[in-house]
């Protein structure tokens, strides 16, 4: 293992007033709740106003009959043809017993009906400006590090505020395989990054195509 490296960020968010456009029949008024230490808000929904009918979609209208023909194919009668069969006498002997029988085949045809037409006609409903809330980005601070431990940068939040956390790890490996290959590992959270440590050894599974399906630490 010839080295890590670490990135965290956190993410201060502030429980925002926005303004919004919905359909007038999926809204209702809703008084909103601001969250304490970064939970238990409610958006709410306010101030419905400056409704306004726009097109929704399109809906499918009967537009009177056509005629439909489709191609399909039957069986019909098309002459005769021989047949023949070996029937036992109960003597010993077989007599070969022919006779004619209806012969078949495939004929196609068109089938024609008339249908119902469709058209398609706009659909119509009210569009309204709402306010709500919703968690905005606010204030955004890093750490990186490589070859130590991975820690969390400061920062400070109100009661209104909350605290958005992400976090990246990189385990290089290096290896040879008919040559001197590399491959990055990412470790999914912080345990499983600590347990490696550089100069440590790993045990690479690694298919005949060169691609490395299995790492375990030594």
């Amino acid at each position: 293992m010839t080295g890590t490296a670490w990135k965290r960020t956190v993410i201060q968010e502030r429980f925002t007033r926005v303004t919004k456009r919905g359909w007038r029949n999926e809204l209702r008024s809703v008084t909103a709740r601001m969250p304490v230490n970064g939970t238990g808000e409610v958006a709410g929904v306010a101030d419905i106003r400056a409704c306004v009918s726009v097109q929704r979609g399109t809906r499918r209208v009967p537009d009177g009959t056509e005629r439909v023909c489709r191609t399909k194919s039957r069986k019909v009668a098309c002459g005769t043809e021989e047949k023949c069969r070996r029937k036992d006498m109960g003597n010993g002997f077989m007599e070969e017993v022919c006779e004619d029988v209806t012969k078949y085949c495939r004929e196609s045809y068109e089938d024609c009906q008339n249908e119902t037409r469709y058209r398609r006609e706009p659909v119509y409903a009210d569009q309204c400006t709402y306010d709500t809330h919703e968690w905005k980005p606010l204030t955004r601070r890093e750490a990186s590090g490589t070859d130590d431990a991975p820690r969390w940068p400061e920062l400070a939040v109100g009661a209104a505020d909350r605290l958005r956390r992400e976090e990246t790890y990189t385990v290089r490996l290096r290896y040879e395989d008919d040559g001197a290959h590399e491959h990055v590992l990412e470790p999914e959270d912080e345990r499983t990054f600590l347990v490696w440590k550089k100069g440590q050894g790993a045990r690479l599974t690694v298919t005949n195509l060169g691609t490395v399906e299995k790492v375990v630490p030594r």
